[in-house]
């Protein structure tokens, strides 16, 4: 397991078995916070 910033590129090597990569993101923002500028769609699953 490796944790990265979002916005940070980074690369790792390539999948050699039969098994899928996954990858999991988490963000977390204060309920105060308020949203300003371009508004990135969201998806809740």
């Amino acid at each position: 397991m490796s944790l990265h910033h979002v916005n940070i590129v980074h690369e790792s090597k390539s999948n050699s078995s039969d098994e899928a990569l996954i990858g999991f993101v988490a963000r977390y923002i204060t309920p105060s916070m308020i949203q300003s500028g371009f508004q990135q769609p969201i998806i809740l699953a």
